[in-house]
């Protein structure tokens, strides 16, 4: 948790790519913490990079809401 606080730091620090990087090794350590995931849609987004900052939100809402909808639609659009 506090290696995602640093990213965060980082991130509002405008230290995008160390933030990244920060938010990528979170991830790793543990994929299902779901903070990690928007954290990193956001640097997406500071990237201009829209289409990944979407499928990082969808990872998120797969991750918090497991009803079948929800899941068949993040399924479906993570293969786009």
């Amino acid at each position: 948790m506090l290696l995602l606080c640093a990213g965060c730091v980082l991130a509002h620090k405008g230290h995008i790519n160390e933030a990244r990087d920060v938010f990528a090794q979170v991830r790793e350590a543990t994929a299902d913490f779901c903070d990690v995931w928007l954290n990193i849609a956001h640097i997406y987004v500071e990237q201009k990079q829209y289409v990944a900052a979407i499928q990082m939100v969808c990872r998120s809402m797969c991750c918090v809401i497991l009803a079948s909808y929800v899941g068949l639609f993040c399924r479906w659009l993570l293969t786009c």
